[in-house]
């Protein structure tokens, strides 16, 4: 169920069914190649979401489009706002989902080059009491049994990681309208490797993205349909509500937060 559409007697009573769950899907605006929306992380973090909520009772908040998305300023369209602002707003949302009695929120990932930052911002919920435990979720969770089924419907992946095939059938399926294959420029979407001796001794550097994808897309979409857009959205979802569930069910970690609390205040050896 999508906050806005609620009233506020629906709302309250939302608390019920939902058991507390609310979802905050994030995404971002950039550049995915020449061919896709600025929006794409955003469409599928609330799709996702969306129709999750539907199998699996949850609060779903209104999409946040302003991401940590700094390593594409250099692209025209790209709308980031700095790690500072982006905490304190996940910060100020989830205090007000508290405060409405939501205390179990996932923050459901659509654009994979925040997953670093929002780790960090679950991680820091430690650092001060809150009456809410954070958990982090990517949209787009398979298996490697599920992702092998991709693979025997599309075969071998020519690359893959931003506006790829499976990026791209996702959103001729969800927003068909957005798309335009014939601007795909295969050649611009293999890794440069122009700092690769870093990667492969296990060194992370902000930089490495861009030395790799200036033109801000990884992996050849060409052969993407809405079919197999489809069999992908259905497994996200399907993962995801199933995620909702295990998390409505989950009466342990907020009580270790609880424990942890009470602890931090009277350090032991």
């Amino acid at each position: 169920m999508k906050w806005e559409d609620l009233t506020v007697e629906e709302f309250k009573e939302s608390l019920k069914v939902t058991k507390g769950v609310a979802i905050i899907p994030i995404g971002c605006l950039e550049k995915h190649g020449y061919h896709m929306p600025l929006g794409t992380d955003m469409f599928i973090a609330r799709d996702i979401a969306t129709k999750a909520a539907i199998k699996e009772p949850a609060l779903v908040v209104p999409t946040a489009p302003y991401g940590i998305i700094s390593e594409a300023q250099h692209r025209y369209g790209c709308l980031s706002i700095t790690s500072k602002l982006q905490y304190e707003l996940l910060e100020e949302l989830c205090d007000e989902l508290a405060r409405n009695n939501y205390n179990k929120i996932i923050i459901l990932n659509g654009h994979g080059g925040a997953i670093n930052f929002l780790n960090y911002f679950a991680q820091s919920r430690l650092e001060k009491y809150h009456p809410y435990i954070v958990y982090i979720y990517r949209a787009h969770t398979r298996t490697p049994q599920q992702h092998q089924q991709f693979l025997d419907m599309n075969g071998p992946l020519n690359g893959s990681g931003h506006a790829d095939i499976m990026e791209t059938s996702e959103i001729m399926y969800t927003n068909p309208d957005t798309i335009h294959l014939e601007k795909i420029k295969p050649e611009e979407t293999k890794p440069l490797l122009r700092n690769e001796f870093l990667a492969e001794n296990r060194i992370f550097t902000a930089i490495g993205w861009y030395g790799n994808y200036p033109y801000h897309i990884a992996g050849d979409p060409t052969g993407a349909t809405a079919e197999k857009g489809k069999f992908l959205n259905d497994m996200y979802v399907d993962n995801l509500a199933k995620a909702i569930k295990i998390i409505k069910d989950d009466d342990v970690s907020l009580k270790l937060q609880e424990e942890f609390y009470k602890k931090r205040m009277n350090p032991e050896i």
